[in-house]
């Protein structure tokens, strides 16, 4: 929303100076979007301008002054009362005595712009759920990925979902007290959102603003891009000069600056198996960007950590059983089980089955739906095995 916001206040300024210019005659959205790549020095997509005009329409900010198309807008006349421009020069103020207050804070600290962004110690992790290091080999995912943020490697897990691949990566920046941050990639996120962008300063002008990446790449900390495999094109073009041995990203929409991968920070890749049809979306990932990951790591769902995650013997049985279901093709994660258990301990059995079987498929919930039934014959509601009846009884 911030971001929207953000695109909107550029149009509007954008179409204020040409109205200002032509003295009321309006401009077309190419002509708004000319005079936006002068005001920050590139244009906007179409969709994004064309979204903005619209809000700013129906808001009734700007008005379409032309019937046929090209259509062409200019600034809607503002209603005028005392009330309104009182609350508004009370708020200019308010917004100078806050400007006012922060450049005092910054000269008593001597602080730079750059240093007060540079400050990520909140997204260092507080706490962290239990994690039961994986053995591979003779170590452990744990030392391995902690060797790996040593020698700036850049590291990509690979996996199915819920077998706790995100939980490594936030566990390690536990343990070092690194700022940790995950994005996921098959969402609505954008280059603007991880390398910048441009957003008002609320002086009339622009200022730049360090996309979520460009933070962690400027001033160190665990950066993971969730479900890279999702990507779509435009993300993983701004990742190949940042994960080769350059190391860096180019702030092209801003003025070039090319910005340095700081000495601590560390970027990981999660992703589902392409291979396996279940993962909507998902697709082989491209080799040249594979060949930048220096180690790849595979988490299967291990039941020796399950053992010590879940407790209950009768949740562990259901999840084998389902697993061995060849007409189940909804995947029986390791969290799946947690959450399981846990909602039995919460709201009893039978709420606990109903919660579960919601989360399959429609063709799958009977199937499952006879397994619970089945295998709980021989449980109590304790998930511990029942005593087997007699022959008497």
């Amino acid at each position: 929303m911030q971001r929207r916001d953000g695109i909107k206040e550029i149009v509007r300024e954008a179409l204020k100076r040409i109205c200002e210019e032509k003295r009321g005659e309006g401009a077309t959205a190419e002509e708004i979007n000319e005079e936006i790549a002068r005001i920050i020095g590139r244009k906007l997509s179409k969709g994004a301008i064309y979204t903005a005009i619209r809000e700013l329409e129906e808001n009734g900010e700007i008005k379409r002054i032309s019937p046929l198309r090209p259509f062409k807008y200019c600034i809607a006349e503002e209603e005028k009362s005392e009330e309104r421009e009182e609350k508004g020069e009370e708020e200019k103020e308010e917004k100078r005595g806050e400007e006012k207050k922060g450049e005092e804070r910054k000269e008593e600290r001597g602080e730079s712009e750059e240093e007060r962004g540079g400050d990520l110690s909140a997204y260092i992790p507080k706490e962290d759920n239990e994690y039961i290091a994986r053995k591979i080999g003779k170590t452990t995912d744990i030392e391995i990925l902690k060797k790996c943020f040593e020698n700036k490697i850049n590291v990509l897990l690979v996996g199915k979902t819920g077998a706790g691949k995100t939980h490594a990566a936030r566990r390690l920046a536990y343990e070092l007290k690194m700022p940790y941050m995950r994005v996921n990639a098959n969402g609505a996120i954008t280059p603007d959102d991880l390398l910048g962008q441009y957003i008002p300063d609320g002086n009339g002008g622009f200022r730049w603003c360090d996309g979520v990446l460009t933070k962690f790449v400027r001033y160190g900390g665990i950066f993971v891009l969730d479900e890279i495999n999702s990507a779509p094109a435009e993300i993983l073009f701004v990742l190949h000069s940042l994960l080769d041995d350059e190391r860096k990203i180019v702030l092209t929409q801003k003025d070039g600056e090319v910005v340095k991968a700081n000495d601590k920070f560390m970027f990981i890749a999660t992703m589902n198996p392409a291979e396996e049809a279940i993962y909507e979306g998902t697709k082989e990932m491209n080799a040249a960007l594979k060949d930048r990951f220096g180690v790849v790591l595979y988490y299967d769902y291990d039941e020796a950590i399950e053992r010590k995650l879940i407790k209950s013997e009768y949740v562990r049985e259901v999840m084998k059983k389902l697993r061995e279901s060849e007409e189940i093709e909804t995947p029986i994660s390791t969290r799946m089980g947690i959450e399981y258990e846990k909602a039995i301990e919460l709201f009893g059995i039978e709420t606990a089955n109903e919660i579960l079987i919601a989360k399959f498929r429609n063709e799958e919930k009977e199937i499952v739906r006879e397994a619970l039934t089945m295998i709980y014959s021989k449980f109590n509601e304790n998930g511990e095995e029942g005593e087997e009846e007699s022959e008497e009884e």
